[in-house]
C-alpha cells in the first residue's frame, strides 16, 4: 500500500510548484518536508494527510506539523503525534499556540537537544520547551553552545540565515 502527502504552496515565491510523492520515499532518503519545505518562510502551506488510514494498516504515528522556524516546525509536528488533542495535525502559529506545545514538551524532546544537554538543563531546573524558550540565548550560548543558543533563539520564532 502506498501513501501520499501533498503540499501545495500558496505564495508563488517559495519556488515549488506542488508535488505529490510516496511518504515510504522520503523516509528511505531522510528527508524531513518541513525541512525541505522551510527554506522560504514567508511561504503558506496547506497539508493534508490521512493519518488514520496509515494508523490502521501499519501502526506508524502520522503527523503534520508547521511553524514559523524548523525547530517550531518539529515542536507542532510532536504535538502532532504524542500530545493528546491535536489528532495529527499542530500548528503553532501565534504566541499562544506557541506557548500550549512548548509547555507539554519535555526538553528532551526538543529537536537539537541531545540528551547530555537535556540532562544538564534539568539539573538548572529546566524541564520543559517554554522554560528553554524564556532563557537568555547568549546565556545558553556561554552554558552550553551555539547550536542550543539558535535553538532558544527558533523556538521564539527568531531565525537566522541557517534557518
Amino acid at each position: 500500500m502506498r501513501f501520499y502527502i501533498k503540499v501545495i504552496p500558496i505564495v508563488a515565491e517559495a519556488g515549488i510548484s506542488g508535488f505529490e510523492s510516496p511518504a515510504a520515499e522520503y523516509k528511505e532518503l531522510g528527508l524531513s518536508l518541513d525541512q525541505l519545505i522551510i527554506k522560504n518562510p514567508n511561504a503558506t502551506f496547506i497539508g493534508q494527510a490521512s493519518g488514520q488510514s496509515i494508523w490502521k494498516e501499519t501502526r506508524l504515528p502520522v503527523g503534520v506539523g508547521f511553524g514559523e522556524t524548523a525547530t517550531l516546525s518539529k515542536a507542532a509536528n510532536h504535538a502532532a503525534k504524542k500530545l493528546s488533542g491535536f489528532n495529527g495535525v499542530a500548528v503553532i502559529d501565534s504566541k499562544i499556540s506557541r506557548q500550549e506545545i512548548l509547555r507539554r514538551m519535555d526538553v528532551e524532546d526538543v529537536w537539537g537537544v541531545g540528551r547530555k544537554v537535556a540532562a544538564r538543563l534539568k539539573l538548572e531546573g529546566i524541564n520543559n520547551a517554554v522554560q528553554l524558550s524564556k532563557q537568555n540565548p547568549k546565556n545558553i550560548r556561554k552554558q552550553f553552545s551555539v547550536v542550543t543558543e539558535r535553538t532558544v533563539n527558533e523556538l521564539n520564532g527568531k531565525c537566522d540565515e541557517n534557518c
